[in-house]
């Protein structure tokens, strides 16, 4: 591109689809039109948002029974229209005088319409004039911290944290210090054993301390061995009766 071809698109005031959005502006007919109306929803929804509004783009996905109320919603998106209409045609003669951009005009109107619906009639250089684009959120995140005032790090040392409110301290008496005299030094030496002390060494003729009870063992009876009398050194032999001399005893024997 040449340097007067650059210069013409840097200075150009009309978007480049500014000829074909007027053109489907100008020839859509809205009463009673719900195809034409999805049409122009799909092809340009940015100004079918401003022309429409989101209570009849609702109805026309979604349908309603109230009749009325959708009149009353396309009388008013027909009013939007012929306005839109009417900025499209006097943009260039309002927009610009003796080669200025006047931007006592300029300024409220791309406001006023937003971004999108904008670069619709205005050039991309002009739109980002008075709305710049979104930054993306990671670039918003650095440009909200870059504009945040940096406040040194506090140290654990150098923190300020609410503290109780210090006491007096009492005045430290030292202890009195009394005599010691009563206390008697700790002996490391065990204590004597509370059983008698025997003696280093017994004499020789000393009994034993202890002596064992003598064990009396039982004897056996003494049987004496049988010593019959001079007398009875005969033995002399018994005569026993016999049962059939007792029989014959005369009566009245043997009874008193």
């Amino acid at each position: 591109m040449s340097q007067q071809g650059r210069s013409e698109s840097e200075n150009k005031l009309h978007s480049d689809r500014y000829e074909a959005f007027v053109d489907a502006l100008e020839t859509l007919y809205i009463r009673g039109n719900l195809s034409a109306r999805i049409q122009f929803t799909r092809d340009w929804p940015a100004a079918a948002q401003f022309v429409f509004g989101e209570e009849l783009i609702g109805f026309d996905t979604a349908g309603t029974p109230d009749r009325d109320r959708r009149s009353v919603l396309e009388d008013e998106a027909e009013t939007r229209r012929l306005e839109l209409c009417g900025l499209a045609d006097t943009l260039e003669d309002r927009s610009v005088n003796k080669g200025a951009l006047q931007i006592e005009y300029v300024d409220p109107l791309v406001k006023r319409l937003g971004r999108e619906l904008s670069l619709l009639l205005y050039s991309p250089r002009i739109v980002d004039r008075f709305l710049p684009p979104s930054p993306p959120p990671a670039a918003a995140a650095r440009d909200d911290a870059a504009r945040r005032p940096i406040t040194p790090p506090s140290s654990p040392a150098t923190a300020v944290s609410p503290r109780a409110p210090q006491m007096p301290e009492a005045a430290v008496v030292p202890p009195r210090l009394e005599s010691m005299d009563h206390i008697q030094p700790i002996s490391l030496a065990p204590p004597p054993s509370s059983a008698p002390a025997l003696p280093e060494s017994l004499p020789a003729t000393s009994e034993p301390l202890f002596t064992t009870p003598p064990v009396i063992e039982e004897s056996a009876p003494v049987v004496k061995p049988f010593a019959p009398q001079e007398d009875s050194q005969i033995v002399k032999p018994i005569s026993i009766p016999k049962f059939e001399d007792l029989k014959k005893k005369p009566e009245g024997e043997g009874q008193p």
